[in-house]
């Protein structure tokens, strides 16, 4: 049995679990070869329901969308930026996000740039520590604001011990004598929740940032 491709449309076999035409990974339930109309999914479950459905008939969950309708966008991967396109976007938009979720290609596009940046202008600064402490005032609200986003991907809150440690580093690095330890104690937390892939589909934290279930 082939179905449908809900990106591109193309036939692939059931058993796909991505298209061999565009990449996408295919939901749970996905639009028969030969259906006609539109059929969109549930975003909580992967079931294939109609566009004129409020609710999903395989876990109830209330599909998302104007009018009661689900639409194919639901599913439509999201803008894809390089590293630096998404260090960017942290310092724009996201500056002060602590809501939603981050995926870990934005997550490691700060701390690379951020780290770049700090490392440069240290060496550039050695006599004088101004630039420095200016440079760390301005990465620390997206610098948490990230790690947070980054998280709630993973299903976790910034609560209780990840935000001691989370803001425990952050004020730590400001201190003379007390940066490297800093580091030290953060850069194990920094690859284990960058690490981590982000739970699939919609948790209650928001969509899938790739946009994929």
């Amino acid at each position: 049995m082939k179905v449908k491709c809900i990106q591109c449309g193309t036939d692939v076999l059931s058993t796909s679990k991505f298209c061999t035409t565009c990449g996408m990974q295919m939901p749970k339930q996905s639009i028969p070869a030969t259906a006609g109309g539109r059929t969109s999914f549930c975003p909580e479950c992967g079931t294939a329901v109609p566009d004129a459905s409020k609710f999903c008939t395989g876990c109830g969950t209330q599909v998302p969308g104007q009018d009661g309708t689900l639409g194919s966008s639901a599913l439509e991967p999201k803008e894809n930026l390089s590293l630096f396109g998404y260090f960017q976007q942290c310092f724009g938009g996201n500056y002060a996000n602590f809501k939603g979720r981050a995926r870990r290609k934005e997550y490691w596009g700060f701390v690379l740039f951020s780290g770049l940046f700090t490392v440069v202008l240290g060496l550039f600064s050695l006599a004088i520590l101004v630039p420095t402490i200016v440079c760390g005032l301005a990465l620390f609200l997206p610098s948490v604001a990230v790690t947070a986003r980054r998280l709630h991907d993973i299903g976790k809150p910034l609560a209780g011990w990840r935000a001691l440690i989370v803001f425990g580093t952050s004020i730590m690095s400001f201190i003379p004598y007390f940066s490297l330890a800093a580091f030290l104690i953060g850069i194990p937390f920094t690859i284990i929740w960058g690490y981590a892939d982000g739970q699939p589909g919609t948790n209650k934290y928001g969509p899938n940032p790739k946009g994929i279930q």
